[in-house]
């Protein structure tokens, strides 16, 4: 009985200690079954084809090891966050632009999930197409997109929009160069991890305008959305 009380009184320390080990704090480390970011906030999820993924844009101010992450401009070099206009009523709207020094990190996302490579978006358009057709507009959210003319359009009759799930909405980004949020209501953009020569990353386009997906390799001074997918088990 003294070996069993001895055992279990490890336990706590062993998992915590697997948790440090992988890169996740205490606090921060789903118990629920919902994935739970560094700054505690839960996600609801949404399953298309066989991949899962958050079913809202993140939002965390913190690493899923609890490190803050800094909010300052990009041409200074820091892992950085912003909410769109500098307003924190957009953080539940649009959840936050991320640096690309703060996605090359590999910790944003909850523990157990990931920034998606571009190998997973493309098998998400697929996935959609195939079930639902229009990629663009069965991924854009139904609301706040400015209306577009154009048949088959994200902005055109938008309450036909998001019959995935996926929720994408029109969150803008932030450009480096001149310090400015631009294309709010006109488009979205998401980080990937797969890098096209220097200084460019994959990054998908949502805009009102377009009735497909953009592919656009954006320069990695910019700030754009992220959308986690969850790990595949080895």
């Amino acid at each position: 009985m003294k070996t069993s009380n001895n055992i279990q009184a490890l336990v706590p320390a062993f998992v915590l200690l697997l948790m440090i080990c992988l890169g996740c704090s205490k606090q921060n480390y789903p118990t629920s079954g919902a994935p739970v970011d560094g700054d505690g906030n839960y996600y609801k999820t949404i399953v298309i084809g066989d991949q899962e993924w958050l079913a809202g844009n993140l939002k965390t101010t913190k690493y899923n090891n609890g490190k803050s992450i800094k909010q300052s401009p990009i041409k200074d070099g820091f892992a950085s966050y912003y909410w769109y206009n500098n307003d924190t009523a957009n953080k539940e709207k649009y959840g936050a632009l991320y640096s690309w020094r703060a996605v090359k990190k590999k910790k944003l996302c909850p523990c157990g999930w990931k920034v998606p490579e571009k190998k997973d978006w493309i098998q998400l358009e697929d996935a959609v197409r195939e079930g639902y057709g229009n990629v663009a507009k069965a991924l854009a959210s139904q609301n706040g997109w400015l209306n577009s003319n154009k048949p088959g359009a994200v902005g055109n009759m938008p309450h036909k929009n998001n019959s995935s799930g996926f929720n994408a909405v029109p969150a803008g980004s932030y450009r480096a160069k001149d310090e400015k949020y631009r294309l709010e209501r006109v488009a979205t953009f998401f980080w990937s991890t797969s890098e096209h020569k220097d200084w460019y990353t994959f990054a998908p386009m949502i805009a009102s305008e377009r009735d497909s997906v953009g592919h656009p390799n954006l320069v990695q001074t910019g700030a754009h959305s992220v959308r986690c997918i969850k790990k595949k088990e080895k």
